[in-house]
């Protein structure tokens, strides 16, 4: 497994899949830092500069690289790569924050999403 991608579509599932999308407040105005800190990105050494969180696949991810593909670069080898349409909060880390006090801006949003795919296997969201 390297950092940018995942071994294992459980992987993905779990770092990137927020589905329904977690209830933080009735504002959502701190979704994201919380999301962040639970899922391990934000901590009191690092802060992730961003990640985007999917609302809107099933939990099974056998159709996300089924279809049409084009060829991408993640890192330097080549990967299909697929568009889908995804319903994302995109979690942006604002510019002064620094750790321990990892604050994000977040936005919610319908967008296509390239999932690249090894074989039938989803094993990273490019952000």
């Amino acid at each position: 497994m390297d950092q940018l991608g995942f071994s294992e579509p459980q992987d993905l599932l779990h770092h990137q899949l927020d589905r329904p999308k977690t209830k933080i407040s009735a504002k959502h105005k701190y979704y994201c830092d919380v999301m962040m800190k639970v899922r391990g990105l934000a901590t009191d050494k690092s802060c992730k500069k961003t990640k985007t969180f999917v609302h809107s696949v099933s939990p099974n991810t056998g159709g996300l690289c089924e279809g049409p593909a084009v060829r991408c670069v993640k890192m330097s080898d080549f990967y299909n790569c697929h568009l889908i349409i995804f319903k994302v909060t995109q979690c942006n880390l604002y510019p002064d924050a620094v750790p321990p006090h990892c604050y994000y801006k977040g936005i919610t949003l319908w967008r296509d999403v390239s999932v690249v795919c090894v074989g039938k296997h989803p094993i990273h969201l490019n952000e």
